[in-house]
């Protein structure tokens, strides 16, 4: 009897320990410190984003977020939280303002689930779900298809608001180095020494960039695409955003994909790498 209830003891202890808390995004005194290199050569900046007071949209109470650049503040847009998903209404880091609300996170997937997030409802398909500590807690930290990296109560390690922003312009890549609580910080990026201090990559990393040939490209010829990094996932879309194909890379610096099926136009292509993002646009010309 006694071998019994320790046993029940210890595997209830076991359900307990694994049953991990759900930490939401706190509503005061918070920030984020965002990283960005933009430009060819590439020129580095840092911003910061805080959250101070709140509003009501369409009945519902929502928290603002404000830019912090040399002091200069301007209003982003405002979130609210409900049953593990974070709604916004508000513009993306290019200035585009959606006309509806929309889901910035998905909180609620498991494994294998999709997530889909801003006006276009992007589809991210959480491959792992592991956690890390935040001011003394673990929160969970969800990996998707495209290498992003969403935290509980933190976000996404790409930038707050990178979950939205459909098209980065070539030669942009951002990082959210940290987040902070009343002024201290209670996460940083991993590949930070501090809110400022990139360490993981070398500096002059950014300046190597994708490549697309030939561009244009004849409808039905093969694309050859090749990056500075190992190629994990590629993604291309069309110039309204939408997807036109999705696969996994071959984990190697190169990639080759077949066109006879591209209509005429222009095309983004997002390639997924270990440690970042590289974008290019292409035209796929008529073949005659």
């Amino acid at each position: 009897m006694k071998k019994t209830l320790l046993l029940i003891l210890i595997v209830g202890g076991l359900i307990h320990a694994s049953a991990q808390d759900y930490y939401p995004f706190d509503t005061a005194n918070i920030s984020w410190t965002e990283r960005e290199i933009l430009g060819e050569p590439p020129e580095t900046t840092y911003y910061h984003y805080f959250v101070e007071g709140d509003t009501v949209i369409d009945e519902q109470n929502y928290y603002k977020i404000y830019k912090d650049q040399d002091s200069a503040y301007s209003y982003m847009g405002a979130f609210r939280e409900e049953n593990r998903i974070v709604y916004y209404r508000g513009m993306d880091y290019w200035m585009f303002e959606p006309d509806s609300t929309v889901v910035l996170y998905d909180f609620t997937k498991d494994v294998g689930d999709t997530a889909y997030t801003g006006p276009h409802e992007v589809p991210h398909v959480i491959e792992a779900i592991d956690s890390v500590l935040v001011d003394g807690a673990y929160h969970k930290r969800y990996s998707t298809n495209w290498n992003h990296q969403w935290i509980e109560g933190v976000g996404s390690l790409a930038g707050f608001l990178y979950p939205i922003t459909e098209v980065p312009i070539e030669t942009w890549q951002l990082w959210m180095s940290c987040f902070k609580k009343n002024g201290e910080v209670i996460y940083l990026h991993p590949e930070f020494s501090d809110c400022t201090t990139m360490v993981g990559l070398p500096e002059d990393e950014p300046q190597g960039k994708a490549r697309v040939y030939p561009n244009p490209v004849t409808s039905g010829e093969m694309m050859h695409i090749s990056a500075p990094r190992h190629i994990v996932r590629y993604q291309v879309m069309d110039i309204s955003g939408r997807i036109i194909e999705q696969e996994k890379g071959n984990k190697s610096k190169q990639l080759t994909i077949s066109t006879p099926f591209f209509s005429e136009g222009v095309y983004v292509i997002r390639l997924s790498t270990e440690n970042r993002e590289y974008v290019q646009k292409f035209l796929v010309k008529r073949k005659n």
